[in-house]
């Protein structure tokens, strides 16, 4: 019965479908991004198996819809994929990478050129696949995961990784780098934490009367703007953590948002470069948006 809505080639709505992919690019990245930052992690095997089959999924339901499942409709696994990647290009559908035997090229019709090139100079943003080194991978993991014979000398190794982190370029992930900028912020602000708690309790150590003391003599500590003597500096404003005219930013941030690197001198709150750069862009965006 038709329910007013269009379907795709597997019966979901467009918008479900759409939601699926998203899921689907957002496991990918979330898997990779973590064997990026540390290529041991515990459950590397599973990460990579997690990361690998649904990145190279998202790439096969927008590339050729419908081929993610066999003729009994059950979807495909890793093994199963990279088969199918490889009898795209038997039938002519992809090109074996000419410099990297095992490897098959999606095509990106369009290359990108960026303010900093030379004239004429384009970057190709075509997705290698490359399947040898991820079956060894896939392998290498199976070993690990089901306890077989050999899989103390079997493990993933850095391009099994480079291999997965490759299949990024492809429309329908480009996930790797807002996972990574996530996790970034998210570690920052950890950090960030730690270095308030650390404060509120060196002021519930030091006392108000010690704090105020202090926040009167980060007048005459702090180096301030001086045309001549001190051109990048900024004058003391008031901390986060204990409220007394005594943060002393070392610099500006980088977008002028008046969220400077530096340290109170009253209760010791310390903001980090990567804290300053993270907040100045938050009011940066405030701004931005208040002007529409």
């Amino acid at each position: 019965m038709y329910d007013g809505e269009d379907h795709d080639e597997n019966g979901l709505t467009f918008d479900q479908a759409d939601d699926e992919q998203r899921r689907r690019a957002e496991k990918y990245a979330e898997c990779t991004a973590q064997l990026s930052a540390a290529p041991d992690p515990a459950g590397a095997e599973s990460l990579f198996d997690t990361g690998f089959t649904n990145g190279l999924m998202a790439i096969v339901v927008h590339e050729w819809p419908g081929q993610e499942h066999d003729a009994r409709g059950r979807t495909l696994p890793a093994s199963a994929l990279l088969k199918l990647i490889e009898q795209k290009a038997a039938d002519g559908v992809l090109a074996e990478a000419a410099d990297a035997p095992g490897t098959y090229v999606i095509p990106e019709p369009n290359p990108v050129s960026f303010s900093w090139m030379e004239d004429g100079e384009e970057i190709s943003l075509d997705t290698r696949i490359d399947v040898a080194t991820l079956r060894d991978g896939l392998e290498a993991t199976q070993h690990i995961r089901h306890a077989r014979a050999g899989s103390s000398t079997r493990w993933l190794e850095e391009r099994h990784i480079e291999a997965l982190v490759a299949l990024d370029y492809r429309q329908a992930l480009h996930a790797l780098s807002n996972e990574e900028e996530n996790r970034d912020w998210e570690r920052v602000r950890a950090e960030d934490r730690h270095s308030v708690e650390q404060a509120v309790d060196h002021l519930a150590l030091i006392g108000d009367d010690e704090a105020d003391r202090r926040a009167e003599a980060a007048r005459r500590l702090h180096t301030g703007y001086h045309p001549k003597e001190n051109p990048d500096g900024v004058e003391l404003s008031d901390c986060p953590v204990c409220w007394r005219q005594a943060f002393s930013a070392t610099r500006e941030d980088e977008l002028a948002m008046g969220q400077g690197p530096g340290q109170c001198f009253a209760c010791g709150y310390e903001r980090s470069p990567s804290m300053s750069y993270h907040l100045a862009t938050i009011e940066h965006f405030k701004v931005r948006w208040g002007d529409y």
